[in-house]
């Protein structure tokens, strides 16, 4: 089953066209926590679309310059972590695939899946979500740097090795795709609106 962001259940399909929209299950958390938050029910995500990554890295430091509200399994920092580690793999490349018959499949959609909004739910294999999971306490200000650096990395990229999933992609086709990840995470972090008073201490404490 698959169920949208109001908990409605709307069609029963492959998991095959969201492969990339991993949801973070007890296996991704990364302190190992049990009882994780089921991703595909959480209600209120922020609706996020970049068009490049101008907005998304500005989005990034608007989140970071706090507060902010958690609505997944990992923190903003954690995030940030991912979204880091996952544009480092695009860029460095990896020997660890999906499976054969997932990324045949895949490729026939590949189109579908990075111009479409990805949908939390969902489990990228074992073997190349190691390279990918967080640290479980990394900070928020290292986090940042992190995925800046990674970014101007990707950014400056002029080719890229095959995908684990996807095989070989155009520039722009990585591009697309790295701007839709960052949006799904991106959606379980809410910022929060500070109250005058609170405004003001901090004011007063700079």
């Amino acid at each position: 089953m698959t169920i949208d962001t109001c908990d409605r259940v709307v069609a029963t399909r492959s998991p095959l066209a969201d492969a990339f929209g991993a949801r973070e299950p007890e296996t991704d958390v990364p302190d190992g926590t049990r009882g994780a938050i089921d991703t595909r029910r959480v209600k209120n995500r922020r609706d996020v679309r970049f068009s490049n990554f101008d907005e998304f890295l500005a989005d990034a430091d608007r989140l970071g310059s706090g507060p902010v509200r958690q609505l997944g399994n990992w923190t903003l920092a954690q995030i940030f972590d991912h979204l880091a580690r996952s544009m480092s793999v695009s860029v460095d490349g990896t020997n660890e695939q999906f499976p054969w018959p997932l990324r045949i499949a895949l490729r026939l959609v590949r189109k579908r899946i990075i111009g479409s909004p990805m949908k939390p739910g969902y489990r990228v294999p074992e073997n190349v979500a190691v390279l990918l999971r967080p640290e479980p306490h990394v900070g928020l200000r290292e986090s940042l740097w992190k995925l800046r650096s990674a970014a101007i990395r990707f950014q400056d990229a002029s080719a890229f090795p095959p995908h684990p999933a996807f095989g070989v992609l155009t520039r722009d086709e990585y591009r697309a795709l790295a701007l839709r990840h960052a949006e799904l995470h991106l959606s379980f972090i809410v910022p929060v609106r500070r109250t005058l008073d609170e405004t003001a201490i901090d004011m007063r404490g700079r």
